[in-house]
């Protein structure tokens, strides 16, 4: 399947069968890039690490950010308890 092509891809590079030892830090690369930019696309930032997380495996804030895209700002809207709703008085 795929893991075979790109196994047969990286040891035909010129970096050789030594290139099968980056794999793993590439992988894990490509990763971090699509998750931080799906976080950053729903308006998460990927490098904010709340109170209640920490450590393994939720430690990713601590590595810089892959991420393709800026994070995107939310429109927050007020509570749905401030908002004024018209009653009518059909009976």
């Amino acid at each position: 399947g795929l893991t075979g092509y790109m196994v047969n891809a990286v040891v035909k590079s010129p970096l050789g069968v030594y290139g099968l030892l980056a794999l793993p830090f590439v992988t894990l690369g490509m990763e971090k890039c699509i998750y931080d930019t799906t976080q950053a696309a729903q308006g998460i930032n990927p490098n904010f690490r709340p109170a209640d997380r920490g450590g393994f495996p939720s430690g990713g804030a601590a590595l810089p950010s892959f991420s393709l895209l800026p994070v995107r700002k939310i429109i927050q809207f007020p509570a749905a308890s401030s908002i004024r709703r018209r009653t009518t008085n059909e009976g």
